[in-house]
């Protein structure tokens, strides 16, 4: 069975741009074939049920953390998907041997994006696929400069969804013969005065015709002062799945521009303020006993690894935390291995 016919056996009919990721990832790693074939039942089942793209961006990132264990461990592991099976909602996703006698297991998070920044994301898409269909010889993009990225400015750009693309519609077909040769223009677009420009090019070496050519433009950052909260709710929600007796490792990944490596660092140093206050209420919210409970089960996590979505020259996009309170280490070659495993 050759790489698309894996991948077709998996996806079916359902198309999505994580089938991209796995072909790149077959090529690479052959560990990643045998694995990906050896639970394709498994991953074609969790595919069926995703319901949104973000439930499928999930399934990749926890196939992404498989895919990157394999490569650069290669035949130093043996990598165990859901072990412990799903019935017990508890486990973690990962087992891993690794130089055949060093055992411990890996859980898997994805901080999504914001909704604002998600229905953000849907209505360019739409808008995407609506001028793509245009016959042109430009390209367009669409830069979103609005600073105040409240519900406000979301709920106006769904509901003048058709307004817009009428606007960028007839521009395109306005300025197609207007435009010379490489030269760029920009259009602020009517009712959003500068929070939307519309830039078009007439790029030399277009060839297609039937199509307008679409690409991604500026898009805003929609933080919110409080990103540091969900590193917090992702280790009370997942201290549950750490095993006793063995180290853990637990995995936060994160498509969503707001949350970086300071948010996790700065919500470990709250927790720490709020163990050492002995604040019993703050944990009985969050689920557990009181604080003397938290301690115990956080003494199952070994470590945390965050791989945010900034990635550049002067910085590794990895952070790893390691607790120096748990019960259990992470064995030292994987310790040197998780900042800079890619």
């Amino acid at each position: 069975m050759n790489d698309n016919q894996i991948i077709r056996d998996i996806f079916g009919v359902k198309q999505h741009h994580i089938s991209n990721y796995l072909i790149g990832w077959l090529s690479t790693c052959p560990k990643f074939r045998t694995f990906l074939t050896t639970h394709k039942d498994k991953i074609r089942s969790k595919i069926k049920r995703a319901n949104t793209d973000e439930d499928l961006e999930d399934i990749r990132f926890e196939l992404e953390v498989a895919y990157l264990f394999l490569l650069n461990l290669n035949n130093d592991i043996e990598l165990e998907y859901e072990k412990y099976g799903t019935r017990n909602s508890r486990s973690p996703d990962f087992s891993i041997v690794f130089k055949q006698t060093l055992n411990f297991n890996v859980e898997v998070k994805r901080i999504r994006e914001t909704d604002p920044g998600i229905r953000l994301k849907n209505i360019l898409k739409v808008i995407e696929d609506r001028i793509r269909k245009i016959p042109s010889g430009l390209s367009v993009s669409i830069n979103v400069r609005c600073l105040c990225h409240n519900k406000d400015f979301i709920d106006t750009l769904e509901t003048s969804l058709e307004q817009l693309i009428s606007y960028i519609r007839n521009t395109i077909k306005a300025e197609e013969h207007k435009l010379d040769y490489g030269a760029l223009a920009e259009f602020s677009i009517p009712g959003f005065q500068d929070e939307l420009i519309l830039e078009l090019s007439k790029p030399l070496s277009k060839y297609d015709k039937e199509h307008t050519s679409y690409h991604n433009g500026l898009m805003p950052i929609f933080y919110t002062q409080k990103e540091h909260y969900k590193f917090g709710d992702t280790v009370f929600e997942k201290l549950g799945q750490m095993l006793p007796d063995i180290a853990n490792l637990l995995i936060i990944g994160s498509d969503s521009s707001t949350h970086e490596k300071e948010d996790l660092l700065k919500e470990i140093r709250i927790v720490n303020e709020l163990v050492n206050q002995e604040n019993d209420d703050f944990f009985i919210q969050k689920g557990f006993e009181g604080v003397k409970d938290f301690n115990t089960q956080m003494k199952n996590l070994s470590a945390i690894l965050f791989r945010s979505i900034w990635i550049n020259n002067s910085d590794q996009r990895n952070l790893l935390w390691i607790n120096e309170n748990a019960n259990f280490e992470l064995p030292k070659d994987i310790i040197k291995l998780l900042p800079i495993m890619d």
